[in-house]
């Protein structure tokens, strides 16, 4: 039997500057960059393309995690919970 996850962690690869200590999978990126766009629209199609597959169940959490993810600014943050 399929037992969906009740928690998500989406995965934000960008920061201001790299940092030596962190051992992350992050770049540093200026915010304005197309690659932020992009990469925002490659998620948000991936978790409706996991929702339409009955993959998220009933989601309880969302994670963000990775590099910085305030750093994409609210309105990208606010488009991946939307």
């Amino acid at each position: 039997m399929y037992d969906p996850y009740k928690a998500l962690y989406i995965h934000i690869p960008f920061c201001k500057q790299r940092c030596d200590y962190c051992d992350f999978m992050t770049q540093a990126i200026n915010r304005d960059d197309p690659q932020v766009r992009t990469y925002v629209e490659e998620l948000i199609l991936d978790i409706r393309r996991a929702s339409r597959e009955e993959k998220l169940g009933s989601l309880e959490t969302v994670y963000f995690g990775g590099g910085t993810p305030s750093y994409i600014g609210q309105g990208h943050l606010s488009n991946l919970l939307y």
